[in-house]
């Protein structure tokens, strides 16, 4: 999973002593069918819903200065709007609107129908895009 834009300069500010460093109240999903770009506004899924989602404790991941999270319960999309493939995700700090603080690619393209259901299984992980 990689900072956007807003996850890493607010974050850049916390470690500076710049900002409070007040963590989001929740964090949602938003889906896309391509890379989310560095503001996660790209290629954003005909399904535009965020769903709430929680994550597992973040963990170091090798000596390349990286760490990882996935996620601690599954995230369903009722009825997805819209028949397509989705590729990636972002994770955002509202349900509307709000600031995107991480993106990155599914472990897999997955493809859904209009009106089916989709899931983002609980031990989820996001690479980098």
């Amino acid at each position: 999973m990689d900072f956007a834009d807003n996850g890493a300069l607010n974050t850049l500010k916390w470690i500076l002593g710049q900002s409070p460093g007040t963590p989001p109240p929740g964090l949602f999903i938003q889906l896309h069918v391509g890379d989310p770009g560095k503001d996660g506004t790209a290629n954003i899924a005909g399904e535009t819903t965020r769903v709430s989602a929680t994550f597992a404790a973040a963990a170091n991941t090798g000596t390349d200065g990286r760490a990882e999270t996935v996620t601690a319960a599954d995230v369903e999309w009722t009825g997805v709007s819209t028949a397509e493939t989705y590729s990636h995700v972002s994770i955002w700090d509202a349900v509307t609107a709000g600031g995107c603080w991480y993106k990155g690619a599914m472990t897999q393209p997955i493809t859904v129908a209009a009106g089916s259901d989709f899931v983002f299984p609980a031990g989820e992980k996001i690479s980098h895009s």
